[in-house]
């Protein structure tokens, strides 16, 4: 065998060696929320649900709702208003808010994100004293 038959079949080898780096790498790409504006975060959440099994749409679905009631400061939203009214940029600054905490995220990474906020709101709960309990019972 001489030296350029070897070499060229090195190359070939390391060829498909990179091929086949890049394919896996690709298999590996999980879909991510764009949150640039209200079309994209739209088609992006859509596309995302498209992947998804029907308990992970569920999950996903949820941790969406969790994350978005969570993300809404009222006393933002209803600063500087008159009678409760909300004003349109008040809503716009929730909105924009709200895109780029969802900005780039896969949808394991949301759901997770829900769980974390239900566990944190559930443990403050937890340690809220409950005085109408404790009333109840006296009069037992």
């Amino acid at each position: 065998m001489n030296f350029k038959h070897l070499a060229g079949v090195a190359v070939k080898k390391m060829l498909v060696i990179c091929l086949l780096g890049f394919a896996l790498a690709g298999c590996d790409q999980q879909l991510r929320i764009n949150g640039e504006n209200e079309m994209t975060i739209r088609t992006s959440i859509e596309k995302i649900r498209d992947t998804l099994s029907e308990d992970k749409k569920f999950k996903f679905d949820e941790a969406l709702s969790i994350i978005m009631f969570n993300g809404i400061d009222y006393d933002e939203l209803f600063k500087n208003t008159q009678n409760g009214n909300v004003k349109y940029e008040n809503i716009d600054y929730l909105e924009t808010k709200l895109y780029k905490s969802l900005n780039n995220k896969t949808a394991e990474q949301i759901i997770h994100e829900a769980e974390e906020l239900k566990a944190k709101k559930d443990s403050e709960m937890l340690a809220v004293p409950r005085t109408a309990d404790k009333h109840n019972n006296s009069s037992l």
